[in-house]
């Protein structure tokens, strides 16, 4: 029996989108009590994204609906997201605000992936 191989190549746009909530640090008391935690502030980012894909199919299903093993190379590049860096949140008396460190991460990947398509 002879083996099918069928190629593709996939075109992605889209968005990455990434939103962080400053709350208030409650110790195990409050929080064994069920107090909220007040929402200090906020931060928020976004990013395009594109990218491509390429692979193929492998196997004749038997029916319509039957799976074939899949393989899958994707590129994706995007711009930098933003994010609110662990422990750098302060209160400053002197203006009375919440301040806190943005650090930044690219959105980009090469990623391998193997399965089941249908």
């Amino acid at each position: 029996m002879r083996e099918q191989v069928t190629p593709f190549v996939e075109l992605l746009a889209g968005g990455n989108f990434y939103i962080s909530t400053i709350k208030e640090n409650f110790g195990v008391i409050e929080s064994a009590l069920g107090i909220d935690n007040i929402d200090l502030d906020s931060h928020s980012s976004s990013s395009f994204n594109k990218g491509i894909a390429v692979g193929c199919y492998f196997g004749k299903p038997k029916k319509v609906g039957d799976g074939k093993f899949a393989l899958r190379l994707s590129y994706n590049r995007g711009g930098d997201i933003s994010y609110v860096v662990r422990n750098s949140v302060v209160y400053n008396p002197s203006n009375g605000r919440i301040e806190y460190e943005v650090g930044e991460a690219p959105a980009n990947y090469f990623m391998l992936q193997i399965g089941v398509g249908f």
